[in-house]
């Protein structure tokens, strides 16, 4: 495009108001001195209606003095506003071809964009080796590589650190002395962060250890319980015994409500079926 030369010219008036003169200072004295009379006046009740006749008529001169003050301004807006359409008819114009040479330059760049972008992605997947079926170059990728301020080449080293720091990380993990290697490679994966990948390992170490204590406090538990409950169905069955022997009579059928764990139970099972025991369940 060729230099622009065009300038716009204001052809009348040569010369814009600077100042509106009017009489001021006369106007003000004149207010002045019929205001001072309403500075210390106090109305009484009786008063009222005059009081609210004088304010009804300083409204009035309030209002004249804003009509004036609005009627200037309409005149000296007006050729202004009349300038201000065709200024923005000529702006419109200009803005035409900005907007249609924008596009194109957007299109341009974000072309641009999409081959930076491909390229840097293709050196990802040749270097990554195996690593790009695990962590994919979308995980990896940063936004501002695709910066025009950013050499393709910065982006590459960037890659290569990236790709070298990846495979230590998951050397890291495989060299843990731990059964949750599956979990913490998951976790890694999901985050890209080697510090809660290994804070997972320890999570799941610690939650183990404390399940294993629950299980142990609970065998020994039940060993305690065993011989009581052996000997509480050792005395039922004694007193059932005595009870027939002396009286000749049919077994009885007794309700007896027992707490124990699921092993108790079978140990119970078993014991009375040793003994001949008719058991059942209480409806």
């Amino acid at each position: 495009m060729q230099e622009n030369t065009m300038e716009i010219q204001i052809i009348q008036p040569t010369k814009f108001i600077e100042k509106i003169e009017f009489n001021f200072e006369e106007i003000k004295k004149s207010l002045e001195s019929k205001l001072e009379n309403y500075q210390s006046l106090v109305y009484n009740d009786t008063e009222i209606l005059s009081a609210k006749k004088d304010r009804a008529e300083l409204n009035k001169l309030k209002t004249d003095i804003e009509n004036k003050r609005k009627e200037i301004k309409n005149q000296c807006l007006k050729p202004y506003e009349e300038f201000e359409i065709k200024i923005k008819e000529l702006v419109a114009l200009v803005e035409k071809p900005i907007k249609e040479i924008d596009s194109q330059v957007k299109n341009y760049e974000e072309t641009q964009k999409e081959e930076k972008r491909k390229q840097i992605e293709d050196y990802y997947n040749l270097n990554a080796g195996s690593l790009k079926e695990i962590i994919s170059f979308d995980k990896i990728f940063i936004d501002k590589w695709l910066n025009s301020t950013v050499k393709v080449k910065s982006v590459l080293l960037d890659i290569d650190l990236k790709i070298n720091e990846l495979k230590n990380n998951f050397t890291i993990i495989e060299d843990l002395n731990s059964e949750y290697k599956s979990q913490v490679k998951d976790k890694f994966i999901q985050t890209l962060d080697l510090t809660l990948a290994l804070s997972e390992n320890k999570r799941l170490t610690e939650q183990s250890e404390k399940l294993k204590k629950i299980e142990e406090e609970s065998k020994k538990e039940e060993v305690k319980q065993v011989p009581v409950v052996e000997e509480i169905i050792k005395k039922e069955v004694e007193a059932v015994a005595i009870v027939k022997e002396e009286t000749k009579e049919e077994p009885k059928e007794y309700d007896v409500r027992i707490w124990a764990t699921d092993s108790q139970i079978k140990l119970l099972k078993q014991f009375l079926t040793d003994n001949s025991i008719e058991y059942g369940c209480v409806k």
